[in-house]
């Protein structure tokens, strides 16, 4: 390339670090470059500040500008070379004992103590997460140093002025703090852009990711449930024929309570992968047909012949509510506390209560089954759990019951007792 071509090439910030960023999301490599990046502009401003003291012959800071210009060069190259916290740490503790020997030894017309600002700044900005404690501690230094040199009037070291500033100094110290400072304020900016463009990014991919799980969910649940019925179907159809040996009756039997678990299964996630996806579904929902719609859809569960069914409804028949999820909500309880109900007992029952206040609706079930001991009863709303390694269901069942009353914006509880029975309480 021409001069002029790699002039323009090294102007651009971009180029004045060799550290790569892959993800838009990794403020800490962001952090690094930016690092680097500072150590050039205050290799610029060196510079300047030696010409500048060159000129004015002065020997007391041709020193510290040349360790100063010294400092930059090294603690970039350390940077690049992956010693990013040593370079922050040993560039740091320099800049705050250099800026204090300078506003305390130059004339306070310099206004020196003004770089503090920009480094306070800067300091928070070139630190990453994991550095936030030697960031925490080079702030609460800087400001210490700021104080101390409020309170002593730039006079640290006693009335000690080895050189009267000069408009010129004082316009690059200014120009210098403002050039840091909108520096940071760039990088902040950027920060800010690349998190809302990496945020969108994601926002867009979560959004396609679930409507294609849910298209893959109503197709698989689909595809699952015709032939599942289809089997239930052919098993019924064989169990009617009446000429079937008993060795064949048991293994249909066994082949039909099979194939019905697998299919309630499969309504579980439909259900779960649904109520997680999909919106709610606000109507005017009558209380009586949703109980009997629920008990209507348990009328073949094994027992549900010998427990009794009582159904009872308080205030207004009608709710605004989601009739949908309301209706899984309900089927899913009354299932659990048929499964897991003793028939053995005298007059086992299970009793649905749904009380309407206007403003919100009680579900309280009721059974006088096993009950459920005391330490499986804080884990029983658990995704897969399962109290009993007898247990029918998919450990879905009151995991779906949470997931949708804490949709619709209600709460859940229950409380059992071994031998006496369960009560789930829910306030939608």
């Amino acid at each position: 390339m021409s001069l002029a071509q790699n002039l323009k090439y090294y102007l651009q910030p971009r180029h004045w670090s060799n550290l790569k960023i892959d993800d838009l999301e990794v403020s800490d490599d962001k952090r690094n470059i930016f690092f680097s990046q500072l150590c050039v502009i205050g290799e610029l401003f060196t510079l300047l500040q030696i010409i500048d003291d060159f000129l004015e012959l002065n020997p007391y800071l041709i020193p510290s500008d040349i360790a100063t210009i010294i400092m930059w060069p090294l603690a970039w190259w350390l940077n690049e070379h992956g010693w990013h916290f040593f370079a922050k740490v040993m560039m740091m503790l320099y800049l705050n004992v250099l800026f204090f020997i300078m506003a305390g030894v130059l004339s306070p017309d310099v206004h020196f103590e003004i770089m503090y600002y920009p480094l306070i700044m800067l300091t928070f900005m070139t630190v990453s997460g994991k550095e936030k404690a030697i960031g925490v501690f080079f702030g609460f230094m800087s400001m210490l140093c700021l104080i101390v040199l409020a309170i002593t009037d730039n006079q640290p070291f006693g009335p000690l002025v080895i050189m009267k500033g000069t408009q010129f100094q004082e316009v690059l110290n200014v120009v210098t703090a403002a050039v840091f400072t909108g520096t940071c304020a760039i990088f902040i900016i950027d920060l800010h852009t690349r998190a809302e463009k990496s945020l969108r990014q994601k926002k867009d991919d979560l959004a396609k990711a679930n409507e294609e799980l849910d298209r893959f969910v109503y197709s698989a649940s689909h595809d699952m449930r015709a032939p599942l019925l289809s089997i239930q179907g052919l098993v019924n159809v064989a169990l009617l024929e009446g000429n079937l040996s008993e060795s064949a009756t048991e293994y249909f039997s066994m082949i039909r309570k099979r194939a019905v678990k697998l299919d309630e299964f499969v309504g579980d996630i439909t259900n779960y992968s649904r109520n997680s996806r999909l919106g709610l579904e606000i109507g005017l929902v009558n209380l009586s047909d949703l109980m009997d719609e629920a008990q209507e859809k348990i009328k073949f569960l094994d027992g549900v012949s010998s427990v009794s069914i009582n159904k009872k409804t308080i205030g207004d028949k009608t709710f605004m509510g989601d009739a949908g999820r309301l209706s899984i909500v309900i089927n899913n309880l009354l299932t659990n506390a048929i499964k897991y109900h003793n028939i053995n007992k005298t007059n086992p029952f299970i009793e649905l209560l749904l009380e309407n206040n206007s403003r919100s609706l009680k579900i309280k079930v009721t059974d006088n089954g096993h009950g459920i001991e005391t330490e499986h009863q804080p884990k029983i709303f658990q995704m897969f759990y399962r109290a009993a390694h007898t247990a029918q269901g998919s450990g879905l069942g009151l995991y779906i019951v949470k997931e949708i009353v804490e949709k619709m914006g209600g709460k859940v509880s229950m409380s059992s007792q071994i031998g006496v029975g369960s009560v789930f309480d829910m306030v939608v």
